[in-house]
Formats: structure tokens, C-alpha cells, sequence
């Protein structure tokens, strides 16, 4: 494979990840603001619900792109196949 064809490839991932993570973190983002602004209980709490759910997806996507892009074990290793469908099934 060209070193062009490497970066191109990198980049497309760089650009994939980056997508997938875009809504959690923002969600997070919007949480944390509301936090900071409200006294009402319920959407303190609701708040609360929003970071936890979004930052639990936002990691979901990172262990997805971790398996599915090869980091998880280096070039050629086995994919455990049950632990591939858990991070799967979470997404």
C-alpha cells in the first residue's frame, strides 16, 4: 500500500471516529451547561441521565472502532467473536 493510500485510509478513519463521536460528546457538552444553569431538580436530574447515557455511548463507539479498525490486538489477531457481538449489540 502508497504511503498516500495509508494517509487516505487514516484519514477516512480519523474522519469516521470523529463523526461518531460528535452527537455524545455534544449531548455531554449541552448536560454540563444545563447543569451549570438550573436549579430545578428534575432537569438536574435529567441532565445527569443525558451525560451518563451519552458519554456510556460515546465509549460504546470507541470500543466498536477499536475492534473494528484493529486496535484491539495488532495485525493479524483473532477478533473474539463474543465480545465483538456485546460491542455490537451496545451501539
Amino acid at each position: 500500500m502508497s504511503e498516500l493510500a495509508i494517509f487516505e485510509l487514516a484519514s477516512l478513519l480519523s474522519s469516521r471516529l470523529c463523526h461518531d463521536l460528535v452527537s455524545p460528546v455534544g449531548a455531554v457538552t449541552n448536560g454540563l451547561e444545563v447543569l451549570a444553569d438550573e436549579d430545578d431538580a428534575d432537569m438536574r436530574e435529567m441532565a445527569f441521565r443525558l451525560i451518563s447515557e451519552s458519554a456510556e455511548r460515546a465509549a460504546n463507539k470507541l470500543q466498536f472502532a477499536r475492534l473494528a479498525y484493529g486496535a484491539a490486538g495488532g495485525p493479524g489477531a483473532d477478533i473474539d467473536l463474543g465480545e465483538a457481538r456485546k460491542v455490537t449489540t451496545q451501539l
